[in-house]
């Protein structure tokens, strides 16, 4: 990538060189005079202009998996000054050779250099998409543990680099929307048109939700958020509004693809409000029941060894306990009860991870919050609890892991969501990855308890 952001810059300062009056492009006034005498003219060419900016998204889209001063550093001090020599230099071909308007880049180089300038394109296209699905891998990573999407199997690929994943589905997915847009599509125009769309409205939803950031998280004041918001609102909605045009030419593409995942997230993020209230309403209060079961007349028998019962929720009994008292009336001389949230934060220090409170009797019930950033990891969160509870060491071989998988049945008792979105988080939650992977437990030392819940 750096041989090539360098060829951009050389071949634009070459081409710059044989009509250095571009450089005066530089200043805005051209482009607010041709606002001025041709308004139409300059709204419709604004939706070609736009396609200059795109490409920038996939450098924020890997802010997770290299963070803000790389990015920064990479556009500031390489990207952006070798894209706009690189355009300056295509402006001056054009004015001085008007005939290489259909392929000015290629034009811009001797004919010796065309097939080493197509190779070196070619790789920097697949360098290129690789940047947009690294991306395409973290956020599905955090969209998942911020609750938004079912559980998906996700292969770390470095043992250093956390935020470094490989995720198997969004791959397949990927690749399967490639092949269907190059063989519909066909032309590169219309591959344009639907970028164009895409990219645009991106821009105008990020600045939108950025409004939401300063004001609600950083409590700015309104005149300020609107001051620094607004102009930046205003020249993403001309562009949306420019590119408008191409929505019929394949611009609908995106915005049904969007629209189809806005769908499943906001269908999976209330299926798990249901499920909890729902838990919450037919459960029973954690610590009255440990109390009844370890201090009361007939206290439940204990056997040796740890049960460990994740994935609970806070203050209630997990069904996968209640199924193995049920079953083999005994409980473990430790039992801890996890309960996880995830913060808006990347990361959460080892110090605040965990919180325990002691239920009396070996039980303990432990918070365990996550960033969005990090994979829940149950084993490295129990040698966190060496520390909280006295006595008591993680060993594997002495552990249990209790999940419950509920089977969720949809049925039209509830209003607060429709019959077809209830069957199609039943169906999102059937094909959801296994708990046990998702939590990081050792296959071999996991119990699972079935269930049933009616939504």
């Amino acid at each position: 990538m750096l041989v090539w952001f360098i060829t951009l810059a050389v071949i634009g300062v070459t081409n710059i060189a044989s009509h250095p009056g571009i450089i005066r492009a530089v200043s805005p006034a051209f482009a607010f005079k041709f606002v001025a005498h041709a308004p139409a003219t300059a709204f419709i060419v604004l939706g070609s202009v736009f396609l200059a900016l795109t490409g920038g998204e996939a450098l924020y889209a890997d802010m997770g998996h290299f963070g803000k001063r790389p990015i920064r550093l990479s556009w500031l001090l390489l990207v952006f000054p070798a894209l706009v020599l690189n355009y300056f230099g295509q402006a001056a071909l054009v004015l001085s050779k008007p005939s290489v308007i259909s392929q000015p880049f290629f034009e811009s180089v001797p004919s010796w250099a065309l097939i080493p300038l197509v190779v070196l394109s070619a790789l920097a296209t697949i360098i290129a998409s690789q940047a947009v699905i690294s991306g395409a891998f973290s956020m599905t990573k955090q969209a998942v543990q911020l609750g938004l999407l079912p559980r998906i199997p996700v292969v770390h690929t470095s043992s250093r680099e956390i935020g470094q994943v490989f995720v198997p589905f969004i791959n397949l997915t990927l690749y399967v929307a490639v092949v269907f847009l190059v063989l519909f599509f066909r032309s590169s125009d219309n591959l344009a048109a639907a970028y164009g769309i895409a990219v645009a409205s991106t821009m105008l939803l990020t600045t939108l939700l950025m409004y939401f950031v300063t004001h609600c998280l950083w409590h700015w004041k309104p005149i300020a958020t609107i001051a620094v918001i607004g102009p930046m609102a205003l020249v993403d909605a001309l562009f949306v509004s420019s590119n408008a045009n191409k929505v019929m030419d394949g611009g609908w593409f995106p915005l049904l693809a969007g629209a189809a995942i806005f769908t499943v997230m906001t269908t999976w993020h209330k299926g798990r409000e249901m499920i909890v209230q729902q838990i919450k309403k037919d459960s029973l209060e954690l610590a009255p029941l440990i109390k009844s079961l370890t201090t009361g007349e007939h206290p439940v028998m204990r056997t040796q060894g740890t049960a460990v019962f994740p994935g609970g929720v806070t203050g209630m009994t997990p069904t996968a306990f209640l199924h193995n008292l049920k079953h083999n009336g005994v409980m473990h001389r430790i039992n801890i009860f996890m309960a996880g949230s995830t913060d808006n934060t990347p990361h959460v220090s080892e110090e605040d991870k965990v919180a325990v409170t002691d239920l009396g009797n070996g039980c303990y019930a432990v918070s365990v919050r996550h960033g969005f950033m990090e994979i829940p990891n149950v084993p490295a969160v129990l040698k966190l609890l060496e520390k909280q509870i006295p006595d008591w060491h993680y060993e594997p071989v002495d552990v249990s892991f209790f999940l419950g998988r509920d089977t969720i049945v949809a049925t039209g008792k509830s209003h607060v969501m429709s019959l077809w979105r209830k069957r199609l988080f039943a169906f999102l939650a059937r094909n959801a990855a296994q708990a046990a992977e998702y939590f990081s437990l050792p296959p071999n030392r996991v119990v699972e308890r079935g269930g049933q819940v009616n939504l």
